[in-house]
This record gives C-alpha cells, sequence and structure tokens, in this order.
C-alpha cells in the first residue's frame, strides 16, 4: 500500500530525530541491520549526553523502534525529559537478510537484498509511521528514536540529499517547520535543523 504524508499548513508539526548511541556492531563496522543488539557504556553516556541538546524544545511524545538499542537510548532521553516512550514496529531498521552480520556495504541505497526487505517497503513502512505520528502529536513536536536506515527513509521523504553519510550515534536532527521537497540546513543550539 502506497502511502503519502501529506501536512497541512495548520498541522505540521516539528519533529526531531535520534539514532540509538554506540552498539558493539557500530564499534566493530558490522552490519546488525534488523538484528536486535545492545548498547554499549558509551552508547549510553552517548545517550545521556544528547538530552541537553533535546531539552527546551517542547517534544512532547516519543517514539522508538522495538529493537533495544534504540528503545533504551529512547528510555534514557524519556527519562531526563520526564515522558514515557511509545515503541512503533514499523520503525525497525530495515532487514538486511544475509548481509546481517557482515561488513557494512558500500551502498546503502541498493533496492534488492537477498532475503532481506526491499528499499521501498522499508521507506514506505517509514513514512506510514510518521504519518502516524503526526496524526498523533498535534499538541506539539515529538521525537523518533531509530536507526541509520530509519534517518535515511525520513531523508528521502523530504528529498534531503544524505547520499554516503550516516548520521552519527545519538546525534539530535530537527525537522523544524519544513514541507517536502523544501529544505534548508543549518544549526541551532547543537542540533542538525532542516527546515526553517
Amino acid at each position: 500500500m502506497l502511502v503519502e504524508l501529506t501536512v497541512n499548513e495548520a498541522q505540521r508539526v516539528d519533529f526531531y530525530f535520534l539514532r540509538h548511541g554506540e552498539t558493539e556492531t557500530n564499534v566493530l563496522g558490522v552490519l546488525a541491520g534488523s538484528t536486535d543488539v545492545a548498547l554499549t557504556d558509551n552508547g549510553r553516556d552517548q545517550a545521556r549526553c544528547a538530552v541537553p541538546l533535546l531539552t527546551g524544545r517542547g517534544i512532547a511524545n516519543i517514539y522508538a523502534s522495538p529493537l533495544g538499542r534504540a528503545v533504551e537510548t529512547a528510555e534514557i532521553v524519556a527519562a531526563a525529559l520526564g515522558l514515557g516512550v511509545s515503541v512503533v514496529e514499523a520503525f525497525r531498521e530495515r532487514n538486511w537478510g544475509a548481509l546481517e552480520g557482515g561488513a557494512l556495504p558500500k551502498d546503502l541505497e541498493v533496492s534488492e537484498i537477498p532475503g532481506g526487505e526491499p528499499l521501498a517497503a522499508f521507506e514506505q513502512r517509514v513514512m506510514g509511521s510518521l504519518k502516524q505520528c503526526f496524526d498523533a502529536c498535534a499538541e506539539g513536536p515529538f521525537l523518533v528514536v531509530a536507526h541509520a536506515g530509519t534517518f535515511r527513509a525520513l531523508c528521502a521523504l523530504y528529498k534531503i540529499q544524505v547520499s554516503g553519510w550516516s548520521i552519527a550515534n545519538a546525534t539530535p536532527v530537527g525537522f523544524v517547520d519544513i514541507k517536502p521537497t523544501e529544505h534548508f540546513t543549518g544549526s541551532e543550539n547543537g542540533v542538525t535543523v532542516f527546515g526553517r
């Protein structure tokens, strides 16, 4: 099913994205994908360091991928912001099939993967979840805590070029006052911001 995200001017809600903290697979340069791997102690510290960058932004809801590395990162941030975490199955990282557990592929935008999830299906899944978050969050900005692949899918939705670039662990990014196909990249108090 094709999901189209449309947000009119009156209903637009800013949102922030935070990739999970560091994992052992990140340290080793291994593709975890949909495999559930835990945060390292450094990953937990990274999540705590993201808190001051997200404080004061009016975040009203936190949504996380169901994978442990994202849930734990979200819980660290949520505890500091006095919020709960809603787990959203569809924010799960892309299933990389036979490539999981191996070295990171050079082309992260490959369409088809042996035994894995097609890129178009993954992007549609992420877009459908984002639409649900918009529908549920009319009262203020929200935070999505997920994965590098999820971030690339969001950037694809907004036509933001990220080819060859991956978001660092526990680095907040704001999608602020932005429409698909229009963007400005800047920095606002330590957070990369697309929009305005």
